[in-house]
């Protein structure tokens, strides 16, 4: 089971700019505690890394196993931006600076449809495909730092 995540995907109608790293793995608690789950495999690619970082502090009892793909692993307080080791101040900085200036009124960070990002071969038909299948991300997300009570 893969729960898409408020504000992206077939989500992406409740879009707002109160969309952030909390709701996110609200969203995946949701799913496990409605669906009675236990034994759960969390898997977080990139940003995933955080939700299911939150997911595992929260319900650590029902969790089997944790996969992080080129995720980020963050500690307390930390947000998407800062998470980075030898990340600086200024770095993060620049870093928000850069995802505001690619936001759609301040809050959506739009995603580019580069085929190398994503391991599609250019001219086949998955490079026609891939477009139609992205969404924007919530640009708070990213920059509010994650609350890990229960060690993470």
């Amino acid at each position: 089971m893969t729960p898409t995540l408020t504000g992206c995907g077939e989500r992406a109608h409740q879009m707002g700019p109160d969309v952030g790293l909390g709701a996110h793995i609200q969203d995946v608690l949701g799913v496990i505690v409605a669906e009675e789950l236990t034994g759960v495999h969390l898997c977080g690619r990139s940003y995933g890394g955080m939700v299911i970082t939150g997911v595992c502090d929260r319900l650590r009892d029902r969790i089997a196993s944790v996969s992080h793909l080129q995720a980020a692993v963050p500690s307390d307080g930390l947000s998407m931006i800062t998470q980075s080791p030898g990340i600086t101040r200024e770095g993060a900085a620049a870093t928000e600076a850069g995802l505001r200036a690619l936001t759609l009124y301040g809050v959506a960070m739009q995603v580019f449809a580069d085929v190398m990002i994503y391991g599609v071969t250019a001219g086949d038909a998955d490079e026609a495909w891939l477009p139609r299948r992205l969404t924007s991300h919530p640009l708070k997300t990213w920059l509010g730092p994650i609350r890990l009570t229960n060690g993470g």
